[in-house]
Protein backbone atom coordinates (compact mmCIF):
# COMPACT_ATOMS: atom_id res chain seq x y z
CA UNK A 1 0.00 0.00 0.00
CA UNK A 2 2.75 2.18 -0.18
CA UNK A 3 2.02 5.93 -2.30
CA UNK A 4 -1.72 5.34 -1.03
CA UNK A 5 -3.54 7.81 0.70
CA UNK A 6 -5.37 7.25 3.67
CA UNK A 7 -8.79 8.08 6.25
CA UNK A 8 -8.05 7.47 9.62
CA UNK A 9 -11.08 6.50 11.87
CA UNK A 10 -11.17 5.22 15.77
CA UNK A 11 -11.84 2.14 16.65
CA UNK A 12 -11.29 1.45 20.70
CA UNK A 13 -10.29 -1.62 22.45
CA UNK A 14 -11.48 -0.86 25.48
CA UNK A 15 -8.94 1.71 26.82
CA UNK A 16 -7.12 1.75 23.12
CA UNK A 17 -7.17 3.61 20.62
CA UNK A 18 -5.86 2.32 16.86
CA UNK A 19 -6.00 4.59 13.99
CA UNK A 20 -7.53 2.30 11.69
CA UNK A 21 -7.35 2.83 8.07
CA UNK A 22 -9.24 2.90 4.60
CA UNK A 23 -7.79 3.20 1.06
CA UNK A 24 -8.95 6.59 -0.62
CA UNK A 25 -10.93 5.16 -4.13
CA UNK A 26 -9.48 8.40 -5.79
CA UNK A 27 -6.22 6.83 -5.48
CA UNK A 28 -7.36 3.53 -5.97
CA UNK A 29 -8.57 4.39 -9.42
CA UNK A 30 -5.65 6.66 -10.45
CA UNK A 31 -3.26 3.78 -10.04
CA UNK A 32 -5.02 1.78 -13.11
CA UNK A 33 -4.34 2.48 -16.35
CA UNK A 34 -8.00 1.09 -17.44
CA UNK A 35 -9.87 2.64 -15.15
CA UNK A 36 -13.93 2.02 -16.19
CA UNK A 37 -12.67 -1.54 -16.89
CA UNK A 38 -11.65 -2.14 -13.38
CA UNK A 39 -14.72 -0.74 -11.71
CA UNK A 40 -17.25 -2.77 -13.89
CA UNK A 41 -15.04 -5.71 -13.49
CA UNK A 42 -14.66 -5.41 -9.73
CA UNK A 43 -17.15 -3.38 -8.40
CA UNK A 44 -20.10 -3.25 -10.68
CA UNK A 45 -20.12 -6.67 -11.62
CA UNK A 46 -19.71 -8.36 -8.14
CA UNK A 47 -22.47 -5.82 -6.38
CA UNK A 48 -25.19 -6.52 -8.75
CA UNK A 49 -24.61 -10.24 -8.33
CA UNK A 50 -24.53 -10.00 -4.88
CA UNK A 51 -27.40 -7.53 -4.78
CA UNK A 52 -29.22 -10.23 -6.96
CA UNK A 53 -28.38 -12.94 -4.41
CA UNK A 54 -29.80 -11.23 -1.73
CA UNK A 55 -32.94 -10.18 -3.20
CA UNK A 56 -33.83 -13.70 -3.95
CA UNK A 57 -32.71 -14.82 -0.26
CA UNK A 58 -33.76 -12.28 2.55
CA UNK A 59 -32.14 -14.70 5.11
CA UNK A 60 -28.71 -14.28 3.66
CA UNK A 61 -28.87 -10.17 3.37
CA UNK A 62 -28.96 -9.87 6.53
CA UNK A 63 -25.79 -12.07 6.71
CA UNK A 64 -23.55 -10.97 4.49
CA UNK A 65 -21.28 -8.14 6.88
CA UNK A 66 -17.99 -7.92 5.13
CA UNK A 67 -16.26 -8.49 1.85
CA UNK A 68 -12.04 -8.31 1.73
CA UNK A 69 -11.20 -5.13 2.31
CA UNK A 70 -8.19 -3.49 0.43
CA UNK A 71 -7.30 -6.43 -1.56
CA UNK A 72 -8.71 -6.98 -5.39
CA UNK A 73 -11.24 -8.94 -5.82
CA UNK A 74 -9.48 -11.64 -8.17
CA UNK A 75 -7.57 -12.36 -4.81
CA UNK A 76 -8.68 -15.12 -2.45
CA UNK A 77 -8.63 -13.68 1.18
CA UNK A 78 -10.15 -16.47 3.52
CA UNK A 79 -11.02 -15.16 7.16
CA UNK A 80 -8.16 -17.68 8.98
CA UNK A 81 -9.11 -17.29 12.40
CA UNK A 82 -11.46 -15.24 14.93
CA UNK A 83 -11.17 -14.86 18.91
CA UNK A 84 -13.32 -13.11 21.31
CA UNK A 85 -12.26 -10.07 22.76
CA UNK A 86 -14.78 -9.02 25.58
CA UNK A 87 -18.40 -9.78 25.96
CA UNK A 88 -19.78 -8.61 22.94
CA UNK A 89 -16.74 -7.91 20.79
CA UNK A 90 -14.97 -10.37 18.66
CA UNK A 91 -11.73 -9.79 15.76
CA UNK A 92 -11.44 -11.80 12.81
CA UNK A 93 -8.07 -12.69 10.82
CA UNK A 94 -7.45 -13.00 7.24
CA UNK A 95 -5.11 -14.27 5.34
CA UNK A 96 -3.73 -10.73 3.99
CA UNK A 97 -3.05 -9.36 7.38
CA UNK A 98 -6.77 -7.39 7.54
CA UNK A 99 -7.57 -7.51 11.26
CA UNK A 100 -11.33 -6.53 11.96
CA UNK A 101 -13.26 -5.64 15.16
CA UNK A 102 -16.96 -6.69 15.06
CA UNK A 103 -19.67 -6.20 17.81
CA UNK A 104 -22.25 -9.14 18.02
CA UNK A 105 -24.77 -7.40 19.61
CA UNK A 106 -24.99 -5.07 16.00
CA UNK A 107 -24.17 -7.68 14.17
CA UNK A 108 -21.99 -5.29 12.50
CA UNK A 109 -18.03 -4.13 11.82
CA UNK A 110 -16.32 -1.84 14.09
CA UNK A 111 -13.39 -1.06 12.38
CA UNK A 112 -9.84 -2.82 11.06
CA UNK A 113 -6.06 -2.74 11.81
CA UNK A 114 -3.31 -4.18 9.17
CA UNK A 115 -1.07 -6.86 10.46
CA UNK A 116 2.61 -7.13 9.33
CA UNK A 117 1.37 -10.91 8.78
CA UNK A 118 0.32 -11.02 5.73
CA UNK A 119 -0.33 -15.16 5.56
CA UNK A 120 -1.98 -15.54 8.77
CA UNK A 121 -2.37 -18.68 10.10
CA UNK A 122 -4.17 -18.39 13.37
CA UNK A 123 -4.79 -16.05 16.17
CA UNK A 124 -5.08 -16.39 20.31
CA UNK A 125 -6.04 -13.47 22.53
CA UNK A 126 -5.29 -13.32 26.39
CA UNK A 127 -8.00 -11.21 28.63
CA UNK A 128 -6.40 -11.02 31.44
CA UNK A 129 -3.25 -9.54 29.60
CA UNK A 130 -4.96 -8.02 26.62
CA UNK A 131 -2.65 -9.65 24.22
CA UNK A 132 -3.40 -10.80 21.05
CA UNK A 133 -0.98 -13.13 19.23
CA UNK A 134 -0.95 -13.95 15.37
CA UNK A 135 1.05 -16.71 13.59
CA UNK A 136 1.98 -17.25 9.76
CA UNK A 137 2.26 -19.88 7.59
CA UNK A 138 5.56 -19.04 7.01
CA UNK A 139 7.30 -18.63 10.74
CA UNK A 140 6.26 -15.50 11.57
CA UNK A 141 4.66 -14.27 15.24
CA UNK A 142 3.33 -11.32 16.02
CA UNK A 143 2.41 -9.76 19.45
CA UNK A 144 0.10 -6.67 20.09
CA UNK A 145 -1.02 -5.27 23.05
CA UNK A 146 -4.28 -3.96 23.07
CA UNK A 147 -3.74 -1.36 25.12
CA UNK A 148 -0.76 0.21 22.86
CA UNK A 149 -1.51 -0.90 19.42
CA UNK A 150 0.48 1.46 17.71
CA UNK A 151 3.58 -0.80 18.67
CA UNK A 152 3.30 -4.72 17.75
CA UNK A 153 5.78 -7.07 18.55
CA UNK A 154 6.94 -9.16 15.59
CA UNK A 155 9.22 -11.94 15.33
CA UNK A 156 10.53 -14.16 12.12
CA UNK A 157 13.10 -17.59 12.25
CA UNK A 158 13.05 -19.49 9.36
CA UNK A 159 13.82 -22.90 11.14
CA UNK A 160 10.16 -22.07 13.11
CA UNK A 161 9.18 -23.43 9.52
CA UNK A 162 5.03 -22.96 9.09
CA UNK A 163 3.08 -22.46 12.41
CA UNK A 164 -0.28 -23.72 12.28
CA UNK A 165 -2.02 -22.71 16.01
CA UNK A 166 -1.20 -20.30 18.99
CA UNK A 167 -2.41 -20.58 22.55
CA UNK A 168 -1.84 -18.32 25.55
CA UNK A 169 -1.99 -20.26 29.14
CA UNK A 170 -4.81 -19.16 31.58
CA UNK A 171 -3.14 -16.43 32.88
CA UNK A 172 -1.87 -14.82 29.46
CA UNK A 173 2.05 -15.07 31.02
CA UNK A 174 2.87 -17.66 28.22
CA UNK A 175 2.33 -18.50 25.06
CA UNK A 176 2.42 -21.85 23.01
CA UNK A 177 3.02 -22.07 19.32
CA UNK A 178 3.01 -25.24 17.66
CA UNK A 179 4.27 -25.87 13.64
CA UNK A 180 5.45 -28.39 11.11
CA UNK A 181 8.71 -29.84 12.66
CA UNK A 182 7.03 -31.42 15.39
CA UNK A 183 7.63 -29.09 17.59
CA UNK A 184 5.69 -26.46 21.04
CA UNK A 185 7.41 -23.28 21.34
CA UNK A 186 6.97 -21.77 24.48
CA UNK A 187 7.04 -17.91 24.78
CA UNK A 188 6.94 -14.77 26.78
CA UNK A 189 4.77 -12.84 24.59
CA UNK A 190 5.33 -9.51 26.52
CA UNK A 191 9.43 -9.94 24.84
CA UNK A 192 8.86 -12.97 22.45
CA UNK A 193 11.89 -14.36 23.79
CA UNK A 194 11.83 -18.30 23.76
CA UNK A 195 11.61 -20.12 26.84
CA UNK A 196 11.39 -23.98 25.86
CA UNK A 197 10.97 -25.67 23.12
CA UNK A 198 9.04 -29.32 23.87
CA UNK A 199 9.26 -32.09 21.12
CA UNK A 200 7.92 -35.50 20.76
CA UNK A 201 9.22 -38.97 21.28
CA UNK A 202 9.43 -40.87 17.81
CA UNK A 203 9.62 -39.61 14.56
CA UNK A 204 8.76 -36.03 13.93
CA UNK A 205 5.10 -34.91 12.97
CA UNK A 206 3.69 -31.54 12.13
CA UNK A 207 1.26 -30.10 15.30
CA UNK A 208 -1.41 -28.84 13.52
CA UNK A 209 -3.97 -27.97 16.55
CA UNK A 210 -3.31 -26.58 20.16
CA UNK A 211 -5.81 -26.51 23.41
CA UNK A 212 -4.52 -25.77 26.76
CA UNK A 213 -6.56 -26.89 29.39
CA UNK A 214 -7.77 -23.77 31.98
CA UNK A 215 -6.65 -25.73 34.66
CA UNK A 216 -3.30 -25.10 33.84
CA UNK A 217 -2.61 -28.70 33.70
CA UNK A 218 -2.46 -30.17 30.11
CA UNK A 219 -1.12 -29.32 26.72
CA UNK A 220 -2.45 -31.24 24.03
CA UNK A 221 -1.42 -30.90 20.32
CA UNK A 222 -3.27 -32.43 17.14
CA UNK A 223 -0.64 -34.16 14.24
CA UNK A 224 -0.97 -34.63 10.99
CA UNK A 225 -1.45 -38.17 11.27
CA UNK A 226 -3.64 -38.56 13.48
CA UNK A 227 -1.92 -38.64 17.26
CA UNK A 228 -2.59 -36.30 20.27
CA UNK A 229 0.23 -35.72 22.20
CA UNK A 230 -0.02 -35.13 25.95
CA UNK A 231 2.15 -32.86 28.13
CA UNK A 232 2.31 -31.61 31.52
CA UNK A 233 2.30 -27.99 31.35
CA UNK A 234 4.08 -26.82 34.49
CA UNK A 235 6.95 -29.10 33.77
CA UNK A 236 7.28 -29.14 30.18
CA UNK A 237 6.57 -33.30 30.64
CA UNK A 238 5.79 -35.53 27.38
CA UNK A 239 2.65 -37.68 29.31
CA UNK A 240 1.31 -39.78 26.58
CA UNK A 241 0.19 -40.34 23.39
CA UNK A 242 -3.02 -41.12 21.86
CA UNK A 243 -3.74 -42.36 18.81
CA UNK A 244 -7.41 -41.49 17.96
CA UNK A 245 -7.58 -41.48 14.15
CA UNK A 246 -6.51 -43.71 11.50
CA UNK A 247 -7.74 -42.71 8.12
CA UNK A 248 -8.90 -44.97 5.23
CA UNK A 249 -6.50 -45.92 1.99
CA UNK A 250 -3.65 -43.69 3.75
CA UNK A 251 -5.38 -40.53 3.66
CA UNK A 252 -4.08 -37.89 6.12
CA UNK A 253 -5.66 -37.82 9.70
CA UNK A 254 -5.00 -34.27 10.15
CA UNK A 255 -6.25 -33.22 13.61
CA UNK A 256 -7.96 -29.80 13.05
CA UNK A 257 -9.48 -28.62 16.08
CA UNK A 258 -8.78 -29.60 19.55
CA UNK A 259 -11.51 -28.33 22.53
CA UNK A 260 -11.42 -28.95 25.98
CA UNK A 261 -14.90 -29.95 27.87
CA UNK A 262 -15.32 -28.29 31.17
CA UNK A 263 -13.52 -30.05 33.36
CA UNK A 264 -10.41 -30.57 31.52
CA UNK A 265 -11.04 -34.37 31.89
CA UNK A 266 -12.30 -34.86 28.29
CA UNK A 267 -11.29 -33.34 25.13
CA UNK A 268 -13.26 -33.10 21.64
CA UNK A 269 -10.93 -33.81 18.72
CA UNK A 270 -12.43 -33.26 15.06
CA UNK A 271 -10.21 -34.80 11.75
CA UNK A 272 -10.77 -34.28 8.32
CA UNK A 273 -11.73 -38.28 7.41
CA UNK A 274 -12.38 -40.07 11.40
CA UNK A 275 -14.88 -37.39 12.44
CA UNK A 276 -15.85 -35.66 15.90
CA UNK A 277 -15.64 -37.26 19.22
CA UNK A 278 -15.11 -37.50 22.63
CA UNK A 279 -11.79 -39.00 24.42
CA UNK A 280 -10.38 -39.51 27.99
CA UNK A 281 -7.52 -37.38 28.24
CA UNK A 282 -5.56 -39.69 30.65
CA UNK A 283 -6.45 -42.93 28.74
CA UNK A 284 -6.80 -41.83 25.37
CA UNK A 285 -10.33 -44.01 25.15
CA UNK A 286 -12.66 -42.76 23.17
CA UNK A 287 -15.86 -41.67 25.41
CA UNK A 288 -18.65 -40.70 22.12
CA UNK A 289 -18.25 -40.27 18.42
CA UNK A 290 -20.28 -37.82 17.11
CA UNK A 291 -23.51 -38.50 14.48
CA UNK A 292 -22.46 -38.18 10.95
CA UNK A 293 -19.21 -38.06 8.76
CA UNK A 294 -17.21 -34.93 7.89
CA UNK A 295 -14.38 -35.64 5.07
CA UNK A 296 -13.37 -32.20 4.61
CA UNK A 297 -13.11 -30.53 8.54
CA UNK A 298 -12.88 -26.95 7.86
CA UNK A 299 -12.91 -25.40 11.87
CA UNK A 300 -14.98 -26.36 14.98
CA UNK A 301 -15.64 -24.30 17.99
CA UNK A 302 -17.34 -25.29 21.47
CA UNK A 303 -20.06 -23.34 22.98
CA UNK A 304 -19.20 -21.17 26.20
CA UNK A 305 -20.97 -24.22 28.82
CA UNK A 306 -19.59 -26.94 26.70
CA UNK A 307 -22.74 -27.97 25.89
CA UNK A 308 -22.89 -27.80 21.98
CA UNK A 309 -19.88 -28.05 19.14
CA UNK A 310 -20.03 -26.35 15.96
CA UNK A 311 -18.23 -27.85 12.67
CA UNK A 312 -17.82 -26.21 9.39
CA UNK A 313 -17.57 -27.90 6.04
CA UNK A 314 -16.71 -27.15 2.18
CA UNK A 315 -19.86 -26.80 0.91
CA UNK A 316 -20.76 -24.30 3.79
CA UNK A 317 -22.57 -26.32 5.93
CA UNK A 318 -22.18 -25.45 10.16
CA UNK A 319 -23.43 -28.50 12.31
CA UNK A 320 -24.35 -28.50 15.52
CA UNK A 321 -23.87 -31.47 17.94
CA UNK A 322 -24.82 -32.18 21.63
CA UNK A 323 -21.32 -32.61 23.39
CA UNK A 324 -23.26 -35.16 26.14
CA UNK A 325 -24.60 -37.59 23.29
CA UNK A 326 -22.80 -36.59 20.05
CA UNK A 327 -26.35 -36.64 18.45
CA UNK A 328 -26.51 -33.03 16.00
CA UNK A 329 -28.60 -30.78 16.81
CA UNK A 330 -31.01 -29.30 13.85
CA UNK A 331 -31.18 -27.44 11.97
CA UNK A 332 -28.01 -27.32 9.86
CA UNK A 333 -27.08 -23.63 9.35
CA UNK A 334 -25.83 -22.63 5.82
CA UNK A 335 -22.62 -20.10 4.70
CA UNK A 336 -22.42 -19.24 1.67
CA UNK A 337 -19.10 -20.46 0.98
CA UNK A 338 -16.74 -22.40 2.29
CA UNK A 339 -16.04 -22.39 6.16
CA UNK A 340 -12.95 -21.29 7.46
CA UNK A 341 -13.60 -20.07 11.01
CA UNK A 342 -16.40 -20.44 13.68
CA UNK A 343 -16.88 -18.56 16.76
CA UNK A 344 -19.34 -18.23 20.03
CA UNK A 345 -20.80 -15.33 21.33
CA UNK A 346 -19.92 -15.09 25.28
CA UNK A 347 -23.72 -16.09 25.97
CA UNK A 348 -23.51 -18.67 23.36
CA UNK A 349 -26.74 -17.27 21.73
CA UNK A 350 -25.15 -15.98 18.28
CA UNK A 351 -22.37 -17.60 15.94
CA UNK A 352 -20.06 -15.99 14.06
CA UNK A 353 -18.61 -17.86 10.82
CA UNK A 354 -16.17 -16.76 8.04
CA UNK A 355 -15.39 -18.12 4.92
CA UNK A 356 -12.68 -19.03 2.49
CA UNK A 357 -13.65 -15.44 0.23
CA UNK A 358 -13.39 -12.96 3.18
CA UNK A 359 -17.06 -13.04 3.94
CA UNK A 360 -18.21 -13.01 7.86
CA UNK A 361 -21.51 -14.18 8.54
CA UNK A 362 -23.60 -13.43 12.19
CA UNK A 363 -26.10 -16.30 12.88
CA UNK A 364 -28.58 -16.23 15.95
CA UNK A 365 -29.62 -19.54 18.37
Amino acid sequence: MTGTTFHPRQVHFGGAVRQMQDVTFNRYLARSGHVLTEVVLLVLIPSLCLGACCLFDPDLSKGILSAPPKVPARLANPVADAVLIDEDRALTVQLHGQMRLWSFSQAAPLGEMQSHITDIRSVAYSKKQKLLAVVSWSGMLEVWNLDDPEHPKLTQNPMLGEIYDCQFTPDGTRLFTSGEFGQLILWDPQTLERLAVWESPGPRDEFRSLAVSSDGKYVLAGTFSGLIHVWDQQTGQHLRSHQICVPPDHADAIIGSIHFLPGDQEFIAASRNCGVGVWNVATGVRVRKFEGAITEFKGGAISPDGERYIAGTMEGQVITWNTATGQQIPPVQHHPGAVKCLLYSTDGRSLLTGDWNGRVLFHRN
